[in-house]
């Protein structure tokens, strides 16, 4: 159990030291609408997808 929770606590630090050690510092958005590679593509969140799908009357 200590083993475990000595593995979490590394873990955490590990992807909180960009927020600990820069200022300002945070995550960045992790949604699909926020990512410019996606956006060249053309893929959109699936919430987006659905509204056009519904405009054009091919939602199933």
């Amino acid at each position: 159990m200590l083993l475990s929770l000595l593995i979490i606590a590394i873990s955490m630090l590990l992807l909180c030291i960009k927020l600990l050690l820069k200022r300002g510092g945070h995550f960045s958005s992790q949604h699909i609408s926020d990512n410019k590679a996606l956006k060249e593509k053309g893929i959109h969140c699936v919430i987006e997808q659905d509204k056009e799908a519904r405009k054009k009357g091919k939602a199933f």
